[in-house]
């Protein structure tokens, strides 16, 4: 049985105030928000359709030669892009000195699983 502090925080991260718009806006609302957010000059960004996938690559300007970090952003595979996680994976490639692609990976509901998994394998294989 959950505690009482569990159930507490599961309604107040349940309560959205974005409850009634619709999925595809709320993740264009935050795509939005995230392209403002300023990553380091020190890192290029480029994007590039891999396998049918849209990708993003982010190279800091001492990136090291033959070395590929592939990042799958967060959001449940219902939300998130390349987008939402790009000040976090401009950071990972400035640190690391490492050339980082992020997949722009398909969302459930209108892609059901195993869509994502399918194109992770096929960029990956790429």
């Amino acid at each position: 049985m959950p505690s009482q502090q569990s159930i507490y925080i599961r309604k107040t991260l349940n309560k959205d105030k974005l409850d009634d718009v619709p999925i595809a806006q709320k993740r264009q609302a935050w795509d939005d928000y995230a392209k403002s957010v300023l990553i380091s000059p020190e890192v290029t960004t480029t994007e590039v359709a891999l396998e049918g996938v849209m990708c993003l690559w982010l190279r800091s300007k001492q990136v090291r030669d033959g070395y590929v970090l592939m990042y799958l952003h967060g959001g449940g595979l219902t939300e998130g892009s390349v987008y939402t996680h790009r000040e976090w994976t401009a950071r990972l490639a400035q640190q690391t000195h490492l050339a980082v692609l992020s997949l722009n990976y398909s969302l459930a509901p209108e892609h059901p699983y195993p869509v994502a998994r399918d194109e992770v394998k096929r960029v990956y294989k790429h």
